[in-house]
Formats: structure tokens, sequence, C-alpha cells
């Protein structure tokens, strides 16, 4: 329980870090994405967050009925649902850039912000439904302290989710600036650096170098690979959500034969 809930949560973080960034770096070039559309893309990043928790409450709660028996397994299929929908979302968010590289439709978009609402909806599900699962397994009598020591994994899912995202970011960033040094003209890479291609670490750790700047000395045509510095990012979370799903699958009901027979 511990870990499907720590392994969701690393990976939701990890996105709320770069969401809006990833938008104005992946469709920047859409003339609909304007300051606005970034911000109302914010707003709407909170109200699927807010959805997730009262949609999967809600339903959680009406599968826990209506499967009958054990109300554990009605909530343990809502985890599913929602975990399992997380892992081709974040897949489709690199899809989704790939497909709107040079493309004027909005359908990669849209694609891209349905994927982000359900990461974001799956985790404010995750969290609100929490307590009545914790509830189900190990029974009512010790729901508030039980839960309270599960959010012992927030404070890391949210200080790595985002350490991860901008790790592998910077990577894809490195490497993308090393690949597009090679296309530049010795002399012109010199001329406008004041330094040589030997001295290009020394160059990215001052951010004297960067992706945009040589996308101005690049031969034309030379893909920005700008949108694409997160694909890896999505991967690893993706893997997250795929563990916390993996986690959630192994998860049973507490053996009776340890349930405490004194009076509650």
């Amino acid at each position: 329980l511990y870990a499907a809930f720590g392994t969701a949560i690393t990976g939701a973080y990890g996105f709320l870090s770069c969401g809006k960034l990833m938008l104005n770096e992946a469709f920047g070039s859409l003339d609909i994405v304007t300051p606005s559309f970034a911000t109302a893309f914010v707003v709407g990043m909170s109200a699927a967050n807010l959805t997730g928790r009262i949609g999967y409450t809600t339903l959680s709660d009406y599968l826990a009925k209506r499967i009958g028996g054990d109300p554990f397994f009605g909530r343990k299929h809502v985890y599913n649902i929602m975990f399992g929908m997380s892992v081709p979302a974040y897949l489709a968010i690199n899809y989704s850039i790939h497909q709107g590289i040079n493309s004027d439709s909005l359908v990669p978009l849209a694609v891209f912000s349905g994927s982000v609402f359900t990461i974001l909806s799956s985790f404010g599900g995750a969290a609100a439904t929490r307590p009545a699962i914790v509830g189900d397994i190990f029974g009512l009598k010790n729901v508030a302290p039980l839960s309270a020591r599960q959010l012992s994994v927030v404070l890391p899912g949210a200080f790595l989710g985002p350490k991860i995202v901008t790790y592998f970011r910077e990577q894809s960033v490195t490497a993308s600036i090393h690949d597009l040094s090679q296309k530049v003209d010795n002399a012109e890479f010199t001329d406008a650096f004041g330094m040589g291609k030997e001295q290009l670490e020394t160059l990215i750790s001052q951010q004297t170098v960067t992706v945009p700047r040589l996308m101005e000395l690049v031969p034309p045509g030379t893909v920005d690979p700008t949108p694409f510095v997160y694909d890896t990012s999505m991967y690893v979370l993706a893997g997250f959500a795929s563990m916390a799903l993996a986690t959630n699958l192994l998860l049973k009901p507490v053996c009776t034969s340890t349930h405490d027979k004194g009076q509650i």
C-alpha cells in the first residue's frame, strides 16, 4: 500500500513541476498557446486534481457497494483504474509532442492536455480515496493514525518527482547541445562563443551555449530538440505508474486470523 501510493504520487509530483513549461516548449509555436492559455492550463490541472478527488471517491464507494462482499475489492478496482490509466497517459504525452512538431493541428495539443488531466485526476483520486482503502484493509479502529503514517511517503515523493524530471531533462539538454554543436562550423562556433568546441563543457556549465543559441547557427532544416527533452522523464514516470499498478495488484485483504476480536 505504501509502495503503490508512493510511486504513484512521485510521478504526479514530477509532472506538476514541469507541466506548464512542457506546454510552452512543445506547443509554443501554436497561435492558441498564449500566456492566457498557459494560465488556463494550470487552472485546468488544479481542476483535474479536484475532479479526481470527487469522482474517484464517489466511484470507489459505488463499486464497494455494487460488487458486494468485502468493500476492499471494489476500492481496489478503482485504484487499478487510476494507476492503469496513468501509464498510457504518460506515454501519450510523448506521442502527442512528437506528432505536434511542425503541425498546425490542435489534436496533439488536445491529447497532451487530456493526458495531463488524466494523470492529475488519478493523483487527486488516489490521495482522497486512501483513508477509505486503509479502513477496508485494516478496519476502522485505527484509520486516522494509519492514514497519517502513509503521509510519510508524500514528502519523499514530492522531493524525488521533480528531481527525477529535472535530472533527465538536463541530461537530454546536454546531449542535444553536444549533437547540435557538431553541426556548427568550428570557426563559426568560436566566433559566436569566444571559445572552441574543446571548451564546450565549460560553456555549457556557464550557460553560454544553449539549444536556442545553437539553433541560430545550425544549417537550415535542423530539427529543434527542445520539445523532446522530456521524453526520458516521461518514460521514467510511466515506469513509476507501472510499479504503482503492479503493487496495487498484489494487495490482498488482511487475513481474518489477525483481526482484532476486541470491541471497537
